[in-house]
C-alpha cells in the first residue's frame, strides 16, 4: 500500500514577485532540504521562479551513506548518529530510505536537476553532510545548472563559518 504523498514545502513560505521569489526559507539542515525541494517543485509546476537557492549545510539526501557520514559521526560531537537519524527521518517518515521516496522529500534523489535556479551550497569539511553536498552541487552542474560550492576547512556542525 502506498503511503501518503511525501511532505512538500508549504505554499506561502516564499513571496512571489514578477521576477521571482523574494527569499528562500531559512533554517539548518533539513530546512534547507525543503528549500532545495521548493526549487524543484517550483520548476516542475512552472512557477513561481526562484532567483536562487541558499543552501547552508543542507541534508539533500535521506539515506546518509557517504563516506563523510561514517567518518564524522563518532558520537562525541554536538551532532551524533542519533541526532542525524532523527533529522533525516523527520521529513520522509516511514518512507525514509525507501526506493519510492520522491525528490521533494530528498532532492538528491532527483534524476533531473536541470532548470533550477543558481545554488550556493555551504558546508564544513568536518560535517556529516559534506560528501552529499559536494555530490549535489556536482549533480546540479552536470544537469547544466550553476552551483557555487564552499567547503570550509575543519568546520563541524554548530560552528559559525561564513
Amino acid at each position: 500500500m502506498a503511503g501518503p504523498p511525501a511532505p512538500a514545502p508549504r505554499r506561502g513560505r516564499t513571496a512571489p514577485t514578477g521576477r521571482g521569489l523574494r527569499r528562500v526559507p531559512p533554517g539548518p539542515g533539513r530546512s534547507y532540504r525543503l528549500a532545495a525541494a521548493l526549487a524543484l517543485l517550483a520548476r516542475d509546476r512552472k512557477g513561481p521562479i526562484a532567483i536562487g537557492q541558499l543552501l547552508l549545510s543542507p541534508m539533500p539526501d535521506d539515506r546518509n551513506d557517504p563516506f563523510s557520514a561514517r567518518q564524522q559521526m563518532a558520537g562525541h560531537d554536538t551532532w551524533d548518529r542519533t541526532s542525524d537519524a532523527t533529522a533525516r527521518q523527520a521529513l520522509p517518515g516511514d518512507r525514509h530510505g525507501t526506493a519510492d521516496l520522491p525528490p521533494y522529500a530528498a532532492p538528491a534523489r532527483a534524476t533531473d536537476l536541470s532548470g533550477l535556479p543558481p545554488a550556493y551550497i555551504d558546508v564544513g569539511s568536518a560535517q556529516t553532510f559534506r560528501d552529499e553536498n559536494v555530490a549535489y552541487a556536482d549533480a546540479i552542474r552536470r544537469s547544466g545548472g550553476r552551483a557555487e560550492l564552499h567547503v570550509w576547512p575543519d568546520v563541524r556542525a554548530g560552528v559559525p563559518h561564513s
